[in-house]
């Protein structure tokens, strides 16, 4: 047996553990809640795995408004920062599936890899966020906000545009595009002080390239 047939089995095993809710009863509605959709969760070798070079593994997450009343969406590139912003109508599972469709459409096939997201209810149609899109949806673990670290820091300088009880829902797309390339053309140190900008274009083009050799 080859290394790569290892290596293969190896990533089924350790990489991904995939599970099922169970009916709960609710006594209060006294009735029971639906099956959980299938789940993808996370394990530390796979979260190790995605925190590497390789483009095209997002981490997404809400940042809420005052009263929880209204929300923005993030999606951040683990490898280069770079940050893409997305308006949505509210928190419900169906404003989520439009806005990151739409917004995930704009990257090249290649970088739309793995998102990886909380346990969260809007992400119940994530399913369909798959069909829509081509990417694989992982889900980090209750309470883990280590398994999405990327994402964790950059909400934490979105604030700084977007303060806590503010109404999220008065900002335009455009404006949230205009705040993303602000702290896209923001050096890193982490990225050698290069900006999410210039790594991801020296990303794509790398990108052009490969598919140029290989035609």
């Amino acid at each position: 047996m080859s290394v790569r047939c290892d290596a293969r089995k190896l990533c089924r095993r350790c990489f991904l553990t995939e599970f099922s809710g169970v009916p709960a009863y609710t006594p209060k509605q006294g009735k029971y809640r639906p099956l959980r959709p299938l789940l993808r969760s996370l394990t530390g070798f796979i979260f190790r795995f995605l925190r590497g070079p390789l483009p095209g593994h997002w981490e997404g997450d809400l940042i809420k408004g005052a009263f929880n009343a209204s929300a923005i969406g993030t999606l951040v590139d683990r490898s280069s920062r770079f940050v893409i912003l997305a308006r949505v109508e509210d928190a419900t599972a169906e404003a989520i599936l439009e806005s990151f469709t739409r917004r995930l459409r704009t990257l090249p096939k290649s970088f739309r890899q793995t998102l990886t997201y909380d346990q969260g209810r809007e992400m119940a149609r994530h399913q369909e966020l798959e069909r829509n899109t081509g990417i694989r949806v992982y889900f980090a673990d209750p309470h883990s906000p280590w398994q999405r670290p990327t994402n964790e820091n950059t909400n934490g300088l979105l604030r700084q545009y977007f303060p806590k009880g503010t109404d999220l829902s008065e900002y335009s797309q455009r404006r949230l595009t205009q705040v993303a390339e602000e702290l896209n053309n923001r050096p890193r140190k982490s990225l050698g002080f290069r900006t999410p900008a210039e790594v991801m274009a020296q990303q794509i083009r790398q990108l052009n390239s490969g598919v140029a050799l290989q035609t």
